[in-house]
């Protein structure tokens, strides 16, 4: 018995050892491998691919996984292998090598289009902030690259605004890279907003952006506007009162003051519905001021700024003693909030609020260039303080005349003109970040040989600012035709020109712009100009606004007034809930002498 089992156990043995040779027994060097590599190319993708590596024929001495010509991965045997796709975007080469002995048997080549990058927006329009679009303007978006179809549904683009019945009709152009979306639906004003969400290209990179325009409500016009009260003051002969000797201010409750000169002193007064009313005399010695300023704190309580000086009270000169003086009324008298500069020469403030926090922008010199600066008032300690450094394109830049403006955020924006030794001169813009004055881009001058001046600025509900100028074209032919007034919108990278020309070509001077914005982003401008007719000439005030991406002229403020007549200086606000346009000038009948006018859009 025992000798059977031992018996038994070495054939147990041999046959094992028999398979074990067979297992480990080589591949021929003459076999022929088969290699494949899936999935099979051409493939376009934004994410990573799970490579399968076959290998029939027999067993390959090694096997390795190819990225273009850099090796990827190595295998004794067929496997699997997770690509991260951690490449930058490109076209890749993937293949599979076998050796067996002194040969190697390659696999498909598998092309891969690696794109993750999201489509990008070309451009749009409208533009994000763009005002006065017409309530039934078709919105388009150009993109990089072409769009999915089937990511644009109703759920992907959508429309918001407060109209009730607002629709919008997204469709894509035939290759992909044009979205248009038809609306409908809009009760003007309003501030539309076209929201993108999850569009996708092919591989399923999606964008996602949104971006509001204003459309405004019907356009003003000329015959609702109705003057304040009778002549307002009197204000002295006009050689008397020198550059801007009036300012306005009105606000959303509906309260409108007037800032002005009158027999080289700054007084103010109140529209109360029927009357005007003036309040107590300044209390700085005002024997020879001028440039004032005027606005409205929250409780409708008005803030004036203005320039302090001795001898002429017309002058802006830099050299003459002069200050820049503010008074705050506290409802029953003024409260003298001191000089703002210390001891240099100061001239032509521009005062804006923001939160009731006072903000005067002006220029100073110590008998050199003068410089533009901001300070503002620290009502804890009584006193005011320099806001950032000096505004100057350059330390020995000629820096004159700053207008500023300060949008819902509480961002200060300044614009204001150089001039340069040959006599030209440009303006710039500035805007303060928190930290410091960073140049909104490069001069907004249109022309080349151009002097330019007389800047105004403001801002919207989209807290771009808007900025209007004269500019005297030193090289026209026609001299006397040679001041015209233009404007640019900043878009957040550069500034965007509102049209061309924004005066009468056919009429001389046209000079001071003075710009507002109202909630439904609608921007009025007015101006006055010299318009001639058969036997002489008048200077007028004329009103337009940017509609539709055009200027719609509205037309001239003191047509009712006698045909021989001087108009200087608008001043504009928007009062009420409403935002009636309201517009205050001096005005020169050659007669009676020069009056203070004030009109409003009913």
């Amino acid at each position: 018995m025992k000798r059977y089992l031992f018996l038994s156990f070495i054939v147990l043995s041999l046959v094992l050892a028999a398979c074990q040779n067979a297992v480990k027994e080589p591949t021929p060097s003459g076999a022929e491998l088969t290699v494949s590599l899936s999935p099979e190319g051409p493939i376009t993708t934004n994410t990573g691919i799970n490579f399968s590596v076959s290998v029939t024929g027999g067993t390959a001495d090694s096997i390795k996984l190819y990225l273009d010509d850099s090796v990827l991965a190595n295998f004794d045997a067929s496997a699997t292998y997770l690509w991260d796709a951690s490449q930058a975007d490109g076209n890749y080469s993937f293949k599979s090598v076998a050796s067996l002995g002194e040969k190697t048997f390659e696999s498909n080549t598998v092309k891969v289009s690696l794109d993750k990058t999201a489509p990008a927006i070309l451009s749009r329009s409208p533009e994000a902030g763009a005002s006065g679009v017409a309530a039934d303007a078709t919105a388009t978006v150009v993109f990089s690259e072409a769009i999915l179809a089937s990511s644009v549904t109703s759920s992907s683009v959508t429309l918001s605004g407060t109209s009730s019945g607002l629709s919008a009709s997204p469709s894509l152009s035939a290759d992909g890279k044009t979205l248009s979306v038809s609306i409908s639906g809009v009760t003007a004003p309003d501030t539309l907003t076209l929201t993108l969400n999850g569009l996708s290209d092919a591989v399923g990179n999606s964008l996602s952006d949104s971006w509001s325009w204003s459309v405004p409500g019907t356009a003003v016009s000329l015959d609702s506007f109705k003057q304040l009260g009778d002549v307002t003051a009197l204000l002295g002969s006009a050689k008397d009162l020198g550059e801007k000797p009036i300012d306005l201010a009105a606000d959303a409750e509906g309260n409108v003051m007037v800032a002005f000169i009158s027999d080289a002193k700054i007084q103010v007064q109140t529209w109360s519905g029927s009357a005007w009313t003036s309040l107590a005399a300044l209390p700085v010695d005002t024997s020879a001021d001028s440039l004032p300023q005027i606005a409205l704190l929250s409780d409708g309580n008005p803030v004036v700024a203005w320039r302090n000086g001795a001898d002429n009270p017309a002058t802006t000169s830099i050299i003459e003693p002069s200050s820049i003086q503010v008074a705050r009324w506290n409802g029953s008298s003024w409260d003298d909030l001191g000089p703002v500069n210390s001891s240099l020469e100061a001239s032509a403030p521009s005062l804006a609020l923001y939160e009731d926090k006072l903000y005067v922008a002006y220029h100073e010199s110590d008998g050199t260039n003068p410089d533009v600066v901001v300070a503002t008032y620290d009502s804890d300690s009584s006193s005011w303080q320099k806001l950032g450094d000096i505004l100057d394109s350059a330390p020995a830049a000629l820096a004159i005349s700053p207008a500023l403006a300060i949008d819902s955020t509480g961002k200060p924006s300044v614009a204001w003109w150089e001039a340069k030794v040959d006599g030209t001169a440009e303006v710039l813009v500035k805007q303060f970040d928190g930290t410091a004055w960073q140049a909104l881009g490069t001069a907004l001058n249109v022309g080349t040989n151009v002097r330019a001046n007389m800047v105004s600025i403001a801002a919207g509900p989209d807290n771009l600012p808007v900025v209007a100028w004269h500019e005297f074209d030193a090289a026209a032919t026609d001299p006397v035709n040679a001041d015209h007034i233009y404007a640019k919108k900043w878009n957040g990278s550069s500034w965007t020109a509102l049209g061309g020309m924004i005066d009468r070509a056919e009429a001389d001077g046209a000079q001071y712009p003075s710009l507002a914005i109202d909630a439904a982003n609608t921007i009025s401008l007015v101006w006055f100009e010299s318009l001639k007719t058969s036997s002489f000439e008048n200077n007028s005030i004329i009103l337009a606004q940017w509609r539709e991406d055009k200027w719609l002229e509205i037309g001239q403020l003191d047509a009712e007034e006698p045909v021989i007549q001087q108009a200087y200086y608008p001043s504009i606000g928007l009062a009420g809930a409403s935002e009636a346009i309201t517009v205050a000038w001096i005005q020169d009948d050659l007669e009676t002498g020069v009056k203070l006018k004030v009109a409003q859009a009913e």
